[in-house]
C-alpha cells in the first residue's frame, strides 16, 4: 500500500512548489439540479428538481495558465414539518478545467470529472443513509466584473450509478445541473 501512494506523495509535493506561482480560484456557486432517475428494481422513481441557494463552495488550483483542478463540496437539506420526512445530501466534486483562454477576459472553459454524493434521509426520528459514485462533465463561462472578481456560469450533466444498498438504495440516475456564482482570483 506504502508503495502505491508514494507516487502519488511525489507528484503532490513535487508540484506544490510550481502551484503556488499559479494562481487560485475560490468560488461559491448556486446550482438548478434536474435529475432524470431510472427504475429501481419494480420500484419507479420519480425525477427531482432541486435549486439550491449558494451552498456549493469550490477551489480551483491552476497547474499551468489553460489548466486547473478543482475540488468542490456542495450541501443541501430539506425537511417537512417538524416530525415529518428529512433529507441531507451532500456532494464531493473533483473536476479537471480546461479554459480556451489565459487572458483576463471572458474565459471559457470545460471540465470533465468525478462526483461522490452521500445521502442520509429519515423520518420520526429513524435514518438511513447511502452513497453514489458519479462522473460526467460540462461547459461554462467566466466573465470579470471586478479585478479579480467573475461571475461564472456553467452547465454539466453527471451520471450517478446505483447502489443497491438493502435498506436505502438509490437509483441511476442522470442530473443536468445548471450552476450561477462568484469567483475570486488569487494571485
Amino acid at each position: 500500500m506504502r508503495k502505491a501512494l508514494l507516487p502519488l506523495l511525489v507528484v503532490l509535493f513535487g508540484a506544490s512548489p510550481a502551484m503556488a506561482q499559479n494562481p487560485i480560484e475560490l468560488g461559491v456557486d448556486g446550482a438548478f439540479w434536474y435529475s432524470i432517475t431510472s427504475e429501481l428494481g419494480d420500484f419507479e422513481v420519480p425525477d427531482v428538481t432541486i435549486i439550491w441557494a449558494p451552498v456549493q463552495f469550490r477551489a480551483g488550483f491552476f497547474l499551468n495558465d489553460n489548466i486547473s483542478i478543482e475540488p468542490g463540496l456542495g450541501v443541501w437539506w430539506y425537511k417537512e414539518g417538524d416530525d415529518g420526512a428529512e433529507l441531507m445530501a451532500g456532494n464531493l466534486n473533483a473536476d479537471v478545467l480546461y479554459h480556451f483562454s489565459s487572458s483576463s477576459d471572458t474565459q471559457f472553459f470545460v471540465h470533465g470529472g468525478g462526483m461522490l454524493q452521500m445521502f442520509r434521509a429519515g423520518e420520526g426520528g429513524e435514518s438511513e443513509s447511502n452513497m453514489q459514485f458519479g462522473f460526467g462533465g460540462g461547459a461554462g463561462v467566466k466573465v470579470p466584473i471586478q479585478d479579480n472578481l467573475m461571475f461564472r456560469f456553467g452547465a454539466r450533466a453527471v451520471y450517478l450509478l446505483e447502489n443497491d444498498k438493502e435498506e436505502f438504495p438509490r437509483a441511476a440516475s442522470l442530473n443536468i445541473i445548471g450552476t450561477l456564482g462568484l469567483s475570486m482570483m488569487l494571485q
